[in-house]
């Protein structure tokens, strides 16, 4: 197992004034289209301890990846409220009204109906 030598070293203790054992899982990707959004394959894994006596069994990026993808469908969320549902004081109706693209705004009840119809 490697060690770190970065500043988020130093803001753990902080953070964690009683402790915690830290560590992360670095992934080695394969050589990378320039032109694609996703990383290539994973061709290997080195795990890194920061701090404490982490269980090396335990580590993985199961959790970081939840926190994105919940990070993700959060901006998403405000996103459509933005546009579809928020009346601006400016355009005096919603971005999506202002477009063409809606006669109306919606309420909060259509933005969950047609946003969960879709797939």
């Amino acid at each position: 197992m490697v060690t770190w030598n970065l500043p988020v070293v130093a803001a753990i203790p902080f953070a964690f004034p009683d402790g915690v054992d830290f560590a992360t899982l670095i992934k080695e990707y394969a050589t990378q289209d320039d032109h694609k959004y996703s990383p290539g394959e994973v061709i290997g894994t080195s795990k890194a301890q920061c701090c404490g006596n982490p269980d090396p069994e335990r580590i993985c990026t199961s959790h970081v990846e939840r926190n994105n993808l919940t990070m993700r469908m959060q901006r998403a969320l405000h996103f459509a409220h933005y546009n579809f549902c928020r009346i601006h004081m400016t355009l005096k109706r919603t971005p999506a009204m202002a477009a063409g693209m809606e006669d109306h705004a919606w309420t909060l009840a259509e933005l969950i109906q047609k946003t969960s119809t879709l797939s």
